[in-house]
């Protein structure tokens, strides 16, 4: 075996000076729970890993590969790998294992291999009948869109760019580089073995300490989790450190193939790295300014990414955020601290959701980025991060404060958490005197939504009066208030809508000003101009908007006007091709129709589609619309399975036109209806089962009724009778007139 392994070694040897082979070093750690193995991977190599009982096989496809195996159990033990060995040039590696090992391999950013051998105590043992063989290509970092999650694609030194504009943050940090530093080194090759690396590996080692010490990088472990450990435990602690370079992107990658699922992972930013005050020191701007931009070019004009980054976080400080977008758009915007910072300046000069966020993943993160996630996605705010958000919004500049807390409020506001959002907006109170109209537009909602609408109208009065931005918003807000509160708006808010409406036409904030102004002109009282102005306008690309203003619009019209009018506008209406209303609406205008005698035009408004499933109220409407027109059975089929007392007197009327007056009276008698009980026996001739104390009337005309009907004259003589006859007519005369006067107008009982 020796011998073998001279001979093996002086013909690699001899290969390798004539310059025909590839050297490729095999770096080594130890760990609690595994042994690892890091390899360089040289260009367009093909890897595969190949598990056999009792030892593995790495195949790198190269066949010119020679394996530097000369320090690499200068770190590990022979506990799990007993030995490493290459039968010859473009061979694969051998692994001899030691134990009943797990053994797993997964490439880090396309340029390191890492081998894992891990003790079997959670995973199934090796297959010892047949060898499995896992292939994964080394694809160039350039086929893939989204943000780097491996160890390589992380950017360049930022502690210098931290530097120019904050020493502080700086000297806060440096107390911790000694033990980050040795941290992140521990998973990567001894430095003894550092002259054995390139110059681009080696300062990619110094980078990814530094990005560590910047909040960059997180630590995780994942073979077996360490118990929280003092700081002086950590220097001597073996625990796997799995780099990942700013989570934004949550689609699994290569680097997580054999540890635990990415839901799982750390995937919260730290605060750091969004820390929006500590990126300027906010005295002199234009001093700032000038050095900054300066520096973005060297003396031989090239562009400098760091001093890039610099001035983009300067700009987003003082509120530049289309400024800051443009400087970023040179850089490789799949870098993670040049996607954060684009996420925030997009932030800071637009209110709509941000599809490709950084911060679309960060919403449930206790960190500062949860404040950018709410801002980005108006998503329902975790309640366990409510006061994160808020500690991170009370750290920014004022002026950011003001900018961005009215939006941020609004995001709390429509989560349904209205102490939050009144929380954000004193925040903002304690550092200003005086309130920007967007603070007071949040505040109007924010009473609004207390029911505080007196102090709600002031607020919008005063966004109206200021004649900014907000001032066509805040006057939709203030006539829609009005219109709840059926108070008419000010002449001036009028006239100034329609204005607005004209100034903005065919914009959705035009629509939305034309059903603002067509709601004034209601409240007037002036329902022939505003159904004119409904008609009028082009819904064709918010048909939904149509039905809410007409069903507004005609629901004032049927609480408010004449019956002439109100007949007349409604007919009008009818005349349209598809008129259309909500369901609250259509019953009003259709109870209205039904009791002043129009049925027909009340079928028609009920037979259009309702904007939610038929409901009580309909049915009992289509009812009475059958009654109206002298359709008792269709009524009964409307009637079928309701129960309450409205449709037992429906149904009670319906059963006496078709004649069944015992089914009516039974009806009347379940609706509690004493009195139509009684009628409806009177009019069944049954009259024997008219309940005592249900009606006076209907009790006297039943027993007259029964005395004229059981009247019976004695058998005597002709003179006797004529007598008794005359007697008796004169009785039933007086029988007759107290009959009629009690049911002289039967229609009059009720």
């Amino acid at each position: 075996m020796k011998t073998t392994t001279l001979c093996t070694t002086i013909i690699l040897a001899c290969v390798a000076s004539q310059g025909l082979t590839q050297d490729v070093t095999v770096q080594s750690g130890e760990h609690e729970s595994f042994s690892r193995l890091v390899i360089s991977l040289p260009k367009q190599s093909d890897w595969n890993l190949t598990k056999h009982q009792g030892h593995a096989e790495i195949d790198l496809g190269i066949e010119t590969v020679v394996f530097d195996l000369k320090t690499t159990f200068d770190r590990i033990p022979r506990d799990r790998i007993a030995n490493l060995s290459q039968n010859g040039i473009g061979a694969p590696l051998v692994l001899s294992l030691a134990c009943d090992c797990t053994v797993d391999a997964f490439v880090q950013d396309n340029r390191h291999l890492v081998i894992d051998v891990a003790d079997n105590a959670s995973q199934p043992a090796l297959n010892t009948k047949e060898a499995t063989v896992y292939r994964f290509a080394n694809l160039p970092s350039t086929t893939t869109n989204t943000l780097p999650t491996a160890i390589g694609q992380i950017d360049r030194d930022h502690s210098n760019a931290r530097d120019n504009h904050d020493r502080r943050s700086q000297q806060n940090m440096a107390s911790q580089h000694a033990t980050s530093t040795a941290e992140i080194l521990n998973t990567l090759p001894d430095p003894s073995t550092a002259n054995a690396l390139n110059n681009s590996e080696q300062r990619l080692l110094e980078q990814i300490a530094r990005a560590t010490d910047q909040g960059l990088l997180t630590r995780r472990t994942t073979h077996a989790p360490l118990p929280r450990t003092t700081p002086s435990e950590k220097e001597t602690a073996n625990a796997q450190m799995q780099l990942v370079a700013n989570p934004v992107n949550s689609a699994p990658s290569q680097i997580h193939m054999h540890n635990t699922p990415i839901a799982e992972s750390n995937n919260c930013l730290p605060s750091e790295m969004v820390a929006v005050s500590e990126w300027s020191d906010g005295q002199d701007f234009r001093h700032e300014q000038g050095r900054l931009r300066s520096a973005l070019y060297s003396e031989v004009d090239a562009f400098q990414e760091d001093a890039a980054l610099d001035m983009a976080k300067f700009q987003i400080y003082y509120g530049f955020g289309q400024e800051a977008v443009n400087t970023l758009k040179p850089l490789n915007q799949s870098k993670p601290d040049v996607a954060i910072l684009s996420g925030i300046a997009r932030l800071l000069d637009s209110d709509a959701p941000d599809p490709v966020s950084p911060f679309s993943n960060q919403a449930a993160c206790a960190t500062d980025a949860a404040l950018w996630s709410l801002l980005a996605q108006p998503n329902t705010p975790d309640p366990d991060v409510s006061e994160a958000i808020l500690r991170a919004f009370s750290k920014l500049p004022v002026h950011l404060r003001r900018h961005l807390g009215p939006r941020l409020s609004q995001r709390f506001l429509a989560a349904g958490k209205t102490a939050r959002a009144a929380d954000v907006l004193r925040g903002i109170d304690k550092s200003t005197e005086t309130s920007l109209p967007a603070e007071h537009f949040a505040k109007a909602e924010i009473d609004l939504k207390r029911g505080k609408t007196e102090t709600a109208k002031k607020h919008l009065e005063t966004v109206v009066n200021s004649e900014t931005q907000l001032g066509p918003e805040a006057l939709i807000r203030l006539i829609e208030t009005n219109f709840k509160d059926a108070t008419p708006p000010a002449q001036q808010h009028s006239e100034l809508v329609a204005s607005y409406a004209t100034e903005f036409r065919d914009t959705d904030l035009g629509r939305r000003l034309q059903r603002a102004h067509i709601l004034a002109l209601t409240m007037e009282n002036q329902f022939g101009a505003a159904l004119a102005l409904a008609n009028q306008a082009d819904w064709s690309r918010d048909p939904a908007l149509q039905i809410t203003t007409k069903s507004q619009l005609m629901s004032a019209v049927t609480d408010r006007a004449d019956d002439v009018l109100f007949l007349s506008l409604v007919l009008q209406e009818l005349a349209q091709a598809n008129p259309r209303f909500d369901t609250m609406s259509g019953n009003q205008i259709a109870d209205r129709l039904v009791s002043l005698g129009f049925p027909e035009p009340a079928e028609r408004i009920l037979s259009y589609p309702a904007s939610e499933r038929m409901s009580e109220a309909r049915r009992l409407l289509r009812a009475r619309i059958a009654l109206a027109k002298q359709l008792p059975n269709r009524a009964l089929v409307e009637l079928a399975g309701l129960e309450t007392v409205a449709a037992e007197k429906l149904r009670a009327e319906a059963l006496s036109m078709t004649g069944s007056f015992g089914l009516a009276a039974d009806s009347f008698q379940r609706a509690d209806d004493m009195e139509n009980v009684s009628r409806a026996h009177w009019l069944g001739g049954t009259w024997n089962l008219i309940p005592e104390g249900g009606s006076e009337r209907f009790e006297t005309t039943a027993t007259l009724l029964e005395s004229l009907l059981s009247e019976d004259l004695a058998s005597e003589g002709q003179l006797s009778k004529a007598k008794q006859l005359l007697e008796a007519s004169a009785k039933t005369r007086q029988e007759i007139d107290a009959l009629l006067s009690v049911i002289a107008d039967p229609a009059q009982e009720n």
